[in-house]
Formats: C-alpha cells, structure tokens, sequence
C-alpha cells in the first residue's frame, strides 16, 4: 500500500514528539510503522497520539525544522490496512456493540430484552400484545374520522373512531327471563363489547318467541347498568309466572374518549 505523505510536519532536534499540519496520522500510521523525517532519516512510529502528534524512536537527529516534507511507511503490509479497517469499525461501534450485553447473544431479542421475541410478523404481534387493529387499514383521514379500532367478543361487536366516537352492537337469541305473574322483570347487566367513559346512548329492537299471554319485551332499562351494559325489561300481563324467551338487537353509540 503507499505510503503516507499529507501535510508537513514539524521536527525539533532530539525531541521524540512529531507535530503535523493538514496530517491525519491517528486514521493512516499505527506504532511500528517506518517514519522517514525531513532529515532523510529514518525512525520507528512508537505511538500515535492523535490526527497530529505522534512520537517517534530515536529523538530526531536532524536540525529542528517546520513545514517539513516526511513519509509514512507500512511496515506491516496488507495486514495493517485490515487491522486499521477493523479498528475504525471499532471506533465507530464497540461502545454501542459493548453496551447491547446479553442482547448481542440472542438469535431472537425476547419482548423482556427490547425485541419482539419472534421471528415473523405475526408472532410479533401476538407477543407484543397487539389486537387486529394493528394491521387493519385506516379508513379515511384522522380528521374524517379513521377508525382506531374494530373487534368483536361475546358481548357483541365494536368500533371506535379517532374522534372518541364508539359504537357497540349486541344481539341475541333464546334469552330466558323469569317474569312473575302480572308484573315485570328487570335482567341483569349484560356488558358492552366496549367501554364506554359516559353514558352511551341506546337503541334497540327485541321481541318474545313465548310470549303467550301477551308478554313482550318491553325496553332497554337504564337503571343503574350507567356505562357498564344493558338492562331489559319483560312484562308479564298473565296470571301465571313463566320464563319467557327474550331476542334482541341493541346498538349503543357513545365516547371511547
């Protein structure tokens, strides 16, 4: 490889210290390396201490001179450019490299390390704790209204929108009440699919398949289910105390956020 010539330098009589001027000693000489001064002698690189300074053996024998012209000489041939390539990556990253510790042992990064602990898409999703939303596509501009999140659980099926905005929708089939004779009856809560930070607005449509007698599902009952779900009420017009078998729709549109 060539030798090194940038710059000048300056040399004082039986001083070891070199100084350069334009130099870059540090990324293009190391100790061992062959230095020839403006003396036309030659001396042995024994440390390089930065782009400008190094020190050499023996002291200088020639007459202190400034803005000298020199040569750097590889005496290690090609196994010093290696050795200084490696040692700029070094440089550049053994702090940062040092500083990843058991994470630079992993095959796979684990959640607890900073990683996702998988090596797929989906598998990082599921350990991260990711829901469908994270892949689902955004509907229209945050502005307009994109959707946050959509899902479904066996309260019923949501969506909530950028805006706060949340909607559920619940249904079921063969929904058993206990009415007594002549009277109403209230049913327990039945949770939203989501929840709700006030009061939801309700809706629904409902129907008895044993409704002999003239009972009917009457409404949805705000009672004290607030922003936990919803409460239904059947009327029993008969004489007899009987089950009947409740059918709805709801649908309950309020805030998320």
């Amino acid at each position: 490889m060539p030798w090194y010539r940038a710059g000048t330098v300056t040399a004082t009589a039986g001083q070891v210290t070199i100084t350069g001027a334009g130099t870059s000693f540090s990324a293009n000489a190391r100790a061992g390396d062959a230095f020839q001064g403006p003396d036309g002698r030659w001396y042995e690189v024994t440390n390089i201490a930065s782009a400008t300074v190094m020190s050499i053996l023996p002291a200088y024998q020639g007459a202190t001179i400034a803005a000298g012209s020199y040569g750097l000489a590889p005496m290690q041939g090609y196994v010093k450019e290696s050795a200084d390539r490696l040692r700029a990556v070094v440089d550049q990253w053994g702090a940062v490299l040092a500083s990843l510790g058991a994470v630079a042992h992993q095959n796979v990064v684990p959640v607890s390390m900073g990683g996702t602990g998988s090596t797929n898409q989906a598998d990082a999703r599921s350990t991260l704790g990711l829901k469908s939303a994270a892949i689902a596509d955004v509907v229209g501009a945050s502005s307009a209204g994109a959707i946050i999140e959509a899902g479904a659980n066996a309260n019923g099926r949501y969506t909530k929108f950028a805006d706060g905005t949340l909607i559920c929708i619940s249904t079921t089939s063969d929904l058993p009440f206990s009415v007594p004779a002549g009277t109403t009856n209230t049913s327990g809560v039945y949770p939203f699919p989501a929840a709700f930070i006030e009061a939801p607005a309700k809706s629904y449509c409902g129907y008895v398949t044993n409704a002999g007698g003239g009972a009917i599902l009457l409404a949805i009952h705000e009672g004290n289910a607030g922003v936990s779900g919803w409460r239904f009420i059947i009327n029993n017009p008969t004489n007899t105390a009987a089950t009947r078998i409740a059918n709805y729709a709801a649908i309950a549109i309020g805030r998320w956020k």
